[in-house]
């Protein structure tokens, strides 16, 4: 989706997440992701407005939050506070014009199902990674959902989506389709599992970059 989107939605986006998602499972995304991060070079891929950003890395060596959008940088910088180690970098998920090998982790959150050329982006992932670095992918997705959560998740997608993306609205990926894009960017054995939440569910996604990526 364009960037002018996302910085129309800069104010509103983590309030508008916890509605359709649920506080709980926001906060239980973001814990989970936290302790899967090591403590050394992270870049993350899509920051948005620091919501993750905000809750690893104090304990992080360095930081660089990219993002597409001026106005979810502006926000991210107004949330996350003064971190010397944490540098907010505008630019396309897609290609960062980072470093290749610079990254102990990266972490993609809650990106790859709003955007048309989600194995593009995860491999750049691939690029950024150091040998045994960490790809961490935390995504909303409709694994394990109920008739009952699928009913709710919609409404309150359509409700407040996809009304302001003038139909544009993602599609929520499963864990199947995750584990087969970061397998596709060179990772041979990815693992996932499935957090649950009351109107939407969310995945995990842990991959450890090989020695050598691809064929």
């Amino acid at each position: 989706m364009a960037a002018r989107f996302w910085d129309r939605m800069a104010t509103t986006y983590e309030t508008d997440n916890a509605y359709v998602a649920g506080q709980d499972l926001m906060e239980e995304m973001r814990s989970a992701a936290a302790r899967a991060l090591p403590d050394g070079d992270v870049v993350e891929l899509g920051c948005g407005t620091g919501w993750f950003t905000r809750a690893y890395a104090p304990r992080c060596r360095s930081v660089v939050a990219v993002d597409a959008s001026p106005a979810m940088l502006k926000e991210a910088e107004r949330t996350l506070g003064v971190h010397p180690h944490v540098s907010l970098r505008l630019a396309d998920a897609r290609e960062t014009g980072l470093p290749a090998a610079s990254a102990d982790a990266v972490l993609i959150a809650n990106v790859l199902d709003i955007v048309r050329e989600p194995g593009a982006i995860v491999a750049e992932a691939a690029r950024l990674l150091r040998p045994g670095g960490v790809l961490l992918i935390a995504n909303f997705a409709t694994e394990g959902m109920t008739v009952r959560q699928r009913a709710i998740g919609a409404y309150r997608l359509l409700r407040r989506w996809r009304l302001m993306s003038g139909g544009r609205q993602g599609r929520f990926l499963t864990l199947a389709a995750l584990l087969a894009l970061v397998r596709a960017a060179g990772f041979p054995t990815p693992e996932g599992h499935v957090l649950r939440g009351r109107s939407v569910n969310a995945v995990q996604v842990r991959a450890v970059k090989p020695s050598t990526v691809g064929p």
